[in-house]
């Protein structure tokens, strides 16, 4: 057995959904392990980023500087889900 992962697709992302794993030979299955951890895509918003640094351009404009948070652990690190919204209050 090389692989130790696999990608579930088309769930849905407002369940909550735990894994357990078996393993197999020739003399049968052994016991499930433990249960994983939930995890509800829905629910992975970003993380909040450290607090911005104002900067003065002229005398009546600013720049707000910002870096992103890391990445919050479990959320899936694809194209297909960046930061795609920024605001600023």
């Amino acid at each position: 057995l090389e692989t130790t992962c696999c990608v579930v697709k088309s769930i849905d992302p407002q369940v909550t959904y735990v894994a357990r794993v078996r393993l197999g030979n020739q003399s049968g299955w052994g016991p499930d392990s433990p249960s994983s951890k939930g995890l509800q895509l829905a629910a992975l918003t970003p993380i909040a980023p450290a607090a911005p640094i104002l900067e003065a351009v002229d005398s009546t404009s600013l720049r707000v500087h910002f870096t992103l948070p890391p990445v919050r652990p479990g959320t899936p690190a694809s194209p297909s889900s960046p930061i795609s919204a920024i605001a600023i209050f």
